[in-house]
């Protein structure tokens, strides 16, 4: 697996993304589970494990995680028309495809999508680890 390059070293907060697309008749929406740990692998947040299949992240739900010891609010929402995540924590924004900068992603599964079930319209998943300074 790649490692993270960037310059954000022990002040890094790690994000574990599972990513799912489900569909129904009209659209796919979009959730996420995900794990955010701070600087020293501090847990910070971890997706219920009530929460099935995960949190919506869709264009018009976007999720948002704010702790007591973050800092900023972390925004995470779905983008299917260019198939990526953004993110954006305080004024520093990217996306599930950013491989460079203070913020990087890189897709932990061997496949884009994984697709599970023979229908027309599968749920998919994939997953993500990002790094971005906090």
């Amino acid at each position: 697996m790649k490692e993270f390059t960037s310059w954000v070293g022990r002040k890094a907060c790690k994000l574990n993304i599972i990513e799912y697309r489900i569909c129904d008749q009209d659209s796919s929406k979009l959730y996420a589970r995900i794990r955010l740990e701070g600087p020293n692998q501090v847990l910070l947040h971890g997706t219920p494990e009530l929460s099935t299949p995960g949190l919506a992240i869709n264009s018009d739900d976007s999720l948002e995680i704010k702790e007591w010891n973050m800092k900023e609010i972390l925004r995470v929402n779905g983008e299917p028309r260019d198939d990526s995540i953004k993110f954006a924590y305080g004024k520093l924004e990217w996306t599930s495809w950013t491989q460079d900068g203070p913020a990087e992603c890189m897709l932990v599964t061997d496949a884009d999508w994984n697709k599970n079930g023979k229908s027309k319209c599968p749920t998919d998943s994939r997953q993500f680890e990002c790094e971005f300074p906090c």
